[in-house]
């Protein structure tokens, strides 16, 4: 990590604005100029919304991954997306699209083994699949399977990630069998693992027994696989697994998911969920409701649900209120 990335990241964790502001004015690439400069004149003028130290956060992310890498810590392996091809993907289908293009860069580019954290509710899934959708734009053999629907048959998950990664052995009896088939029949192409619902490993005892020490050194081993990059999804950071009062360590990088959404990217899911809604005063009024909410993705998905079938210009506030009652019931 560059010196001055990691004390502009000191500076926003301490909430010393300014300091943020002074160290990377001389390092940001004219790409994100204009960028640092309106957040900058917002915080001068001190109409900062209530997401900005989030934002902050976002560009920093961004900042970051578009900075090459310090001579010191460059990895000589090959990426699957270049950094170029990330800022030219098709962002359009994507819930969050700036932080969907830092997650590439850390998968990709980087690279490196994620574990993405998030309160359920928070989009996490939808996460994954934005990312499943952009790498098989790029050729990328891609799975996302939900352990929590293998967790009592660990053959079902091996085979549901053989068949999704389109690979002839589609009954892997281990999860080194899997990466053995990867290797022998892809004729070197890209991979990319999907494991959402991680946490279920540490949160039932009653899981296939096969889900043991082996297998998380086998999650840990992939992040030593030129061809495969490997991203899981759960509640919090799981560094630490236990088996039979046996912990094993769990060697992902962390990375969690925004709580908050953009205007522009709810507007974004408006058009594309329920373009029937075309007042701008509605669609204000839906932001406003979701961005001061818990869990803004689930209720978002929640209300244009609603509104796919029952919209009406007529009585629109009335219908938002009650679609947003039921919403959790």
């Amino acid at each position: 990590m560059h010196h001055f990335i990691k004390t502009a990241k000191e500076n926003l964790q301490n909430a010393e604005y300014i300091g943020f502001f002074d160290v990377l004015n001389q390092h940001v690439p004219e790409g994100q100029k204009i960028q640092f400069s309106e957040l900058r004149k917002e915080y001068v003028a001190g109409k900062t919304e209530h997401n900005f130290s989030e934002r902050l956060t976002i560009f920093l992310d961004l900042l970051h991954a578009a900075l090459p890498v310090p001579q010191n810590q460059q990895q000589y392996r090959t990426a699957l997306l270049a950094k170029t091809e990330i800022e030219h993907a098709d962002f359009s289908h994507c819930l969050r699209r700036e932080f969907t293009e830092i997650l590439l860069h850390h998968i990709f580019v980087r690279p490196k083994s994620i574990n993405l954290t998030a309160e359920n509710g928070m989009g996490k899934m939808r996460q994954l699949e934005d990312i499943k959708t952009i790498a098989q734009q790029h050729s990328i053999r891609t799975a996302l399977v939900n352990l929590k629907d293998f967790r009592l048959r660990y053959e079902n998950f091996l085979m549901d990630l053989a068949l999704q990664l389109q690979l002839q052995t589609t009954t892997p009896s281990s999860f080194e069998d899997l990466l053995n088939a990867i290797y022998t029949e892809t004729n070197q192409e890209q991979c990319l693992i999907m494991i959402a619902n991680l946490e279920v490993l540490n949160d039932y005892k009653s899981n296939d027994p096969r889900y043991n020490a082996q297998f998380v050194a086998s999650l840990n081993n992939l992040k030593n696989k030129d061809k495969i990059r490997l991203v899981c999804a759960s509640r919090v950071w799981l560094n630490e697994v236990v088996f039979d009062n046996e912990t094993s360590v769990l060697t992902l990088h962390p990375i969690e998911l925004p709580t908050t959404l953009y205007d522009t990217d709810i507007e974004a899911e408006i058009i594309r969920c329920c373009p029937a809604i075309q007042d701008t005063q509605h669609r204000q009024l839906l932001r406003e409701r979701v961005r001061g909410s818990e869990r803004p993705p689930q209720l978002l998905e929640h209300v244009l649900a609603k509104a796919l079938s029952h919209y009406r210009p007529e009585g629109y506030e009335a219908l938002l209120t009650q679609w947003i009652k039921q919403y959790g019931k």
